[in-house]
């Protein structure tokens, strides 16, 4: 319950930062609310991709892939988890800083790039033959319950939606994409013009029942276009297409990638300070396909 208070109110203080034209306060407020999180930290053992890792943490460790395996024996990497005011202090110290999450921004010029893979291109051509078109949505209620159904499809039950207070200032603030086949609306984007218009911020996805045959037929990727032809129109400059996992392996990291979206900091992610304390910790931090940011 506490976690769902908690994931409530950072999505609040998200958007609150995104509408305003200088986000710095509520940065500053997060952080400072983000104290009492910090002190007196659970210690616990996992196992992950062969090592064995001692935490304190708060947060989700979601760059780490745990093991069903045994986590006994001596430790391989020491995890804490970090203010980022002090993320500074931890590195001077030997420590790698990794975030729980980076956000994928680009250009709205090169959105999609000028020579697009050839994989996005046989996806665009894909979405067209199927005849997916977009359009201004106003069904608010339907995209909610895509979003939801999504959601749920690719990160489990268990997945945190954003409340009705969140999908209220969605309504109020931002506008609704949605995507037809000809027959019915099988997809829907959020995008809202943040920081004063010069950013279009693609704020929540959805898919019809979560249905994995839309999303071969090219329906997601019909949202991509429709997102960018949007930042286009209202004028933006940027394109900030929301979090993914710092790991560089994500899938949906790779997948906005592949639209010519770039990993920057978050200010708003949890930070750990990582240390090897085995040649098996160290070459675990060597080879991890992890986003390590110069700025928190």
């Amino acid at each position: 319950m506490i976690a769902r208070w908690v994931a409530a109110l950072d999505f609040w203080l998200q958007f609150s930062a995104r509408l305003a034209r200088r986000p710095a306060a509520w940065i500053v407020l997060h952080r400072l609310l983000s104290v009492p999180l910090l002190l007196r930290l659970p210690r616990r053992t996992l196992a992950s991709s062969g090592v064995i890792v001692t935490t304190r943490v708060r947060s989700p460790l979601a760059w780490l892939l745990p093991d069903p395996g045994s986590s006994s024996g001596a430790p391989d990497l020491d995890v804490v988890q970090v203010h980022p005011w002090m993320a500074w202090w931890w590195r001077r110290r030997g420590r790698v800083i990794v975030p729980t999450f980076v956000r994928y921004r680009g250009r709205v010029e090169e959105i999609p790039p000028p020579r697009p893979s050839k994989s996005l291109r046989a996806n665009l051509t894909k979405a067209e033959r199927n005849g997916f078109v977009a359009r201004p949505g106003d069904e608010w209620g339907l995209a909610r319950r895509m979003a939801e159904d999504w959601a749920r499809g690719r990160f489990g039950e268990d997945v945190w939606m954003p409340p009705e207070h969140a999908w209220g200032r969605m309504r109020r603030h931002g506008r609704l994409l949605t995507i037809s086949d000809g027959t019915r609306d099988v997809a829907v984007a959020v995008v809202i013009a943040a920081h004063g218009g010069r950013e279009a911020w693609f704020t929540a996805l959805g898919l019809a029942e979560g249905d994995p045959e839309l999303l071969r037929a090219g329906a997601i990727t019909a949202v991509y276009a429709a997102v960018a032809d949007d930042a286009r129109a209202i004028g933006a400059a940027t394109i900030d297409s929301g979090r993914c996992y710092a790991r560089g392996d994500d899938p949906i990291g790779e997948y906005k990638a592949r639209w010519g979206y770039r990993p920057v900091r978050d200010p708003f992610s949890p930070v750990f300070a990582v240390r090897a304390l085995s040649e098996a910790g160290s070459r675990f931090l060597a080879d991890a396909p992890l986003i390590r940011l110069a700025r928190i």
